[in-house]
């Protein structure tokens, strides 16, 4: 029914021209015109933060009331678009979609019909109804008022969207033809997961160039991977079966990885996994990460801590999960090895709000009291010397947090984070309170580096809103994967073998390459919080060295002395924690379809890019 409705929109078109023209002639009112005018005056005189309407509530209220107001008057056909265009913006597409199908409806004849198609269109593929969205953006192309450009921007879509729609299809083999190919991509393209396998999806998209700007001939098999790893591995079977498919792309969740690196594996299939769980590599030579894990942020950030800033006694507050446990116990680890101390450590339950008992547990807070006259003063003071705190967790646990400190008078240390710290909410929520904290993720979409600044451009003209890690890495990883059938390599083997043996690709995340075990060498970003604004440390980095044998001590890592440099201690620090006392962590085969909630955080960019989840679950 979807279907037909969409197609028989340009007879439609013929039908009904007449008796629009006559409703709107009929139903001309002078002063719908005044106060439409009136309405887009303000629209032009306003501006976007973060690529939303500012007053954008008010407007939605002035232009429905316009339609209300107006039903039939010549400006309404505008009214309708524009107020779909701002629900759009605010990411809420059924709305958006109400008033689209509205327009199409009353108003067919419109020049802002094919836009109207268009935005339906969209609003129905980011709701996930992708057959819907492929049949509107067809009709576009047949549309008498259709422009060129928006017939190429919906032909662009249209083939997006046809490659997620093949994933209810058996992929079958066939030979390459005029030397193309193609790369696989696995990921949760329906359901709660949808909006990162779309986020991931648009940056393997861009890096294939399916929008025609040229460059690599590489088609994008898309395949959805949910949370059952009986069907992700079902996927990588069907897709090794067509002799294009090269290499694969994904998966995000734990809960399939472990089963989709295992099946890639045993077909001699290359994949380049999305994943955070620890040692999947390992599952043997075809299988490869490019992603930041749990052990590469706490490991650099306590690298950083000691080393540049010569931190040496360190607490931690973490939350009592999966990924609270696992920064810990990796962070307390490097830590000990570097000859620091942790000197605290503390835990706290999922959606807890009240911190007042673990803080003054965790700082052995003493309370003073005294009179002033009628007043009772309580002066608090922390009974442990910490130049800094580990907090990993998102920012909205930041905001609640930070002010705590301030009131237990707990000053100058450093506030330490992981990459769900990256998101301009943490300013907003927590302010003055994290000035000088220091946190690390994989992708800054600020820096300054040239292939940053380029990838940066490249997709917000295409997509609208600027890119976050996950676009960025499944960026990276289509690049990795595509550079090495540009060459030529014309077997999967040959594909591993080029991604084994690659030299350092200078990626939109920095330099990248691979170790012996498939795991990406990569330079974390290093950020900071400095006049409200969150910024890249540019700095030269120190990488973390193992304690330097008896002997050596006062060699830089270059082998040069040095009197800046110390090794850490032989024999490690003077207390601290000891193996039986560190935070448990479980590690299962992945096999169960549980996952850790996510965070519906906002990115830079506002609603449309949600910030990654610190971890996809285990």
């Amino acid at each position: 029914m979807k279907r037909l409705f969409t197609l028989l929109i340009p007879v439609l078109f013929l039908i009904l021209l007449p008796r629009v023209v006559d409703a709107r002639w009929f139903g001309y009112d002078p002063s719908a015109d005044e106060d439409f005018f009136e309405i887009m005056n303000s629209l032009e005189d306003g501006s976007k933060k973060d690529g939303v309407w500012a007053g954008s509530e008010e407007l939605i209220s002035r232009l429905e009331g316009f339609i209300m107001d107006h039903p039939n008057a010549e400006a309404t056909d505008e009214a309708l678009i524009r107020l779909a265009a701002i629900y759009i913006e605010l990411n809420d597409f059924e709305n958006a979609s109400k008033h689209y199908r509205r327009h199409i409806i009353d108003f067919p004849a419109s020049r802002f019909a094919p836009e109207a198609l268009y935005g339906l269109g969209i609003s129905r593929y980011r709701h996930g109804d992708f057959n819907e969205s492929a049949d509107l953006l067809r009709t576009i192309e047949v549309h008498p008022l259709s422009t060129v450009s928006l017939k190429v921007k919906a032909k662009g879509l249209l083939t997006q969207i046809e490659s997620v729609i093949q994933s209810g299809s058996e992929a079958k083999a066939e030979d390459f033809e005029g030397g193309d190919y193609a790369i696989g991509a696995l990921l949760p393209l329906k359901g709660s997961y949808s909006r990162f396998g779309e986020r991931a999806l648009k940056g393997i998209l861009l890096a294939a160039e399916v929008f025609g700007s040229g460059g690599a001939s590489v088609e994008v098999h898309a395949r959805d991977v949910g949370l059952a790893p009986a069907n992700a591995e079902e996927a990588v079977m069907k897709l090794a079966g067509n002799s294009k498919v090269m290499g694969l792309v994904g998966p995000l969740l734990s809960s399939t990885a472990p089963r989709v690196a295992k099946r890639a594996e045993r077909e001699r299939l290359p994949v380049i996994t999305l994943s955070q769980k620890e040692a999947l590599p390992s599952t043997g030579p075809y299988v490869f990460r490019n992603f930041i894990t749990i052990s590469s942020q706490a490991r650099t950030l306590a690298s950083y801590s000691y080393e540049i800033l010569g931190q040496r006694n360190f607490a931690i507050l973490y939350p009592d999960n999966s990924y609270g446990r696992e920064f810990a116990k990796f962070f307390t680890e490097e830590v000990i090895k570097l000859g620091g101390e942790v000197v605290g450590i503390k835990s706290y339950n999922e959606g807890q709000v009240d911190f007042a008992h673990e803080l003054t547990d965790l700082f052995a807070i003493e309370v003073v009291e005294r009179m002033e006259g009628r007043r009772r003063i309580r002066e608090y003071t922390s009974g442990i010397e910490v130049d800094a705190l580990l907090i990993p967790d998102n920012y909205n646990i930041i905001g609640q947090v930070a002010p705590y400190l301030a009131f237990y008078n707990i000053k100058e240390i450093t506030l330490l984070g992981s990459s769900v710290w990256n998101s301009p909410e943490l300013i907003k929520l927590a302010g003055e309170y994290v000035e000088g904290s220091i946190f690390v993720d994989g992708f800054f979409a600020g820096s300054s580096k040239e292939e940053t600044t380029e990838f940066v451009s490249r997709f917000r003209e295409l997509y609208g809103y600027e890119p976050g890690l996950l676009e960025a890495e499944s960026y990276d990883a289509s690049m990795i994967l595509i550079r090495a059938l540009q060459r030529g390599w014309l077997t999967r083997r040959d594909v591993r073998d080029s991604l084994s043996e690659m030299e350092e690709y200078r990626g939109v995340t920095g330099p990248i390459s691979f170790d012996g075990d498939g795991e990406a060498v990569k330079e974390l970003v290093v950020l900071t919080v400095e006049g409200g604004r969150i910024k890249e440390i540019q700095r030269p980095f120190v990488p973390y060295m193992p304690p330097l044998e008896e002997g050596m001590e006062g060699l830089s890592p270059d082998g040069f002395t040095s009197g800046d440099y110390t090794g850490a201690p032989i024999d490690g620090p003077e207390g601290g924690f000891t193996e039986e006392t560190l935070p448990a962590v479980t590690d299962d085969e992945g096999d169960s379809a549980k996952e850790e909630p996510l965070d519906d955080t906002l990115g830079s960019d506002g609603a449309e890019n949600e910030e990654l989840p610190g971890l996809w679950g285990e």
